[in-house]
């Protein structure tokens, strides 16, 4: 368009010379207006050149912002993608979760962000329960742990009191190996402890207690023998 407008110009010019060139003293004056003409033609052509120039470079300024935001958003689409192929069982939500976020910045897909947060919930409620879960079950070692010291406890007192207040078997006619046959047998109306509770235990214990301190009194002083 420029170069039709500079070629109709030119041809006004030298039409206007032309005829100018009969007068000498028009000639002078034509001269300095083509000239004019010329120059102003000219710094059109630079204005015009210096906009297409700026235009060119803002349109590759735009060109690498958007092919850079492309890029982004195929980054972010592939590891949200990533993410939701991972099984809830071996789920890091923090890495879900900065995944969410950044397709959410750079604005993928609707469908894929729904079903992250959806999984981000499935996740969030599966730790929850790994979580009640490793608590009751430390919970219930705990207590089991803390029964069965009592239990052991309460066996090693009881051995230690049957020890201690069994009868003598000074003036005895048989004597084996420092023990009666007596004791290996043992009373058979005493009850056989089994699966008892730790009250039940504590009570079997001072009863034992009981009935070894009376055996050793009726063996160990006669006016007891003798009534």
């Amino acid at each position: 368009m420029s170069e039709k407008l500079e070629e109709n110009e030119t041809t006004k010019v030298t039409a206007n010379l032309q005829r100018w060139m009969h007068d000498s003293d028009d000639a002078f004056a034509a001269t300095i207006l083509f000239l004019e003409s010329r120059l102003a033609q000219r710094a059109e052509i630079r204005e015009d050149a210096s906009e297409l120039l700026i235009t060119k470079e803002e349109l590759i300024r735009r060109i690498a912002r958007l092919q850079r935001d492309l890029r982004n958003a195929v980054t972010a689409r592939s590891r949200l993608e990533t993410q939701l192929l991972v099984p809830i069982d071996t789920l890091s939500v923090g890495s879900l979760t900065s995944a969410l976020r950044a397709a959410r910045s750079v604005g993928v897909q609707t469908r894929l962000i729904d079903l992250a947060a959806a999984k981000l919930d499935a996740a969030m409620m599966y730790r929850r329960g790994e979580q009640r879960h490793a608590h009751s079950h430390e919970s219930l070692t705990t207590t089991s742990t803390a029964g069965t010291c009592c239990s052991h406890g309460h066996q090693k007192d009881e051995k230690v009191h049957s020890q201690s207040y069994a009868p003598s078997t000074e003036g005895s006619d048989t004597i084996s190996g420092g023990n009666d046959e007596e004791d290996e047998i043992g009373d058979p109306s005493e009850p056989i402890v089994t699966n008892l509770n730790e009250r039940q235990a504590i009570d079997y214990v001072k009863d034992s207690i009981r009935k070894d301190r009376d055996v050793f009194a009726f063996f160990h002083y006669s006016r007891l023998q003798r009534l």
